[in-house]
């Protein structure tokens, strides 16, 4: 059992939600009726205005879908970043990864002409691009990834295939005694298991652990939520 950081001020840490790319703050519902918190839900801009957490004052918890995972990481470590690292008592990956792209010394990351070649298709027929990424995640293609009426910000979502290349936050992982727990799917085809065990590679004992689901692609708040928040209260609960 994992045990989240200790909380000196005994205050209630702020949870924090971070959707992934192509996706709102949305995303969250079904997860939160298996698990009803009151949770801070980011919002990248995507679909509608961005809306950025206030820098908490007191302890905090991050939980990241994909792209938001490595954005909760990149959050702590940038300068006048909206997340304290030092008051962050644990953080949960949900199909994360603290690196996405290939390079040298991670040779499991996807190559860069495929988000090459995403950002391009962006550019030329987002409603398709989204589509195709979504029926990769395992979901139904057709239905809007966001609620009818909502712009979709092409240059933000562009902006997310650009951190997806460029961004890594392995190092914030290994300088980091924070408590970690990551959940993946094996039949992910975004992120499949091989990519999952490299973006988590030399995290161990207690504080580190990899639940995985047998299904559930990726989008385990979507399609598994039940899970999610079981494995989630466990977490949080080893700590309380």
């Amino acid at each position: 059992m994992i045990t989240p950081s200790p909380n000196p001020s005994g205050a209630a840490p702020a949870i924090i939600l971070v959707h992934g790319w192509g996706f709102g703050p949305g995303f969250w519902h079904p997860l939160l009726s298996h698990w009803p918190v009151t949770a801070i839900r980011v919002n990248l801009g995507f679909f509608g205005r961005q809306h950025l957490p206030e820098r908490p004052e007191g302890p905090w918890i991050g939980v990241g879908h994909s792209l938001g995972f490595l954005w909760i990481l990149r959050e702590m470590e940038r300068t006048g970043g909206s997340l304290p690292k030092e008051r962050c008592l644990g953080l949960a990956s949900i199909n994360g990864f603290s690196r996405f792209s290939r390079q040298a010394d991670f040779p499991a990351g996807v190559p860069g002409r495929v988000l090459e070649r995403m950002r391009t298709a962006l550019t030329q027929d987002p409603g398709a691009t989204l589509a195709a990424f979504r029926r990769q995640s395992g979901l139904e293609p057709s239905a809007p990834p966001q609620a009818p009426g909502i712009k979709t910000h092409h240059e933000r979502l562009d902006a997310g295939l650009s951190w997806l290349a460029t961004w890594d936050g392995r190092a914030t992982l290994r300088t980091s005694a924070i408590p970690l727990l990551a959940l993946a799917a094996r039949d992910d085809a975004i992120v499949p298991q091989a990519m999952t065990e490299a973006a988590f590679a030399g995290l161990s004992g207690d504080r580190f652990k990899i639940h995985w689901a047998e299904v559930g692609g990726h989008t385990l708040p979507l399609t598994q939520p039940a899970l999610c928040a079981t494995t989630l209260q466990g977490f949080f609960e080893a700590g309380s």
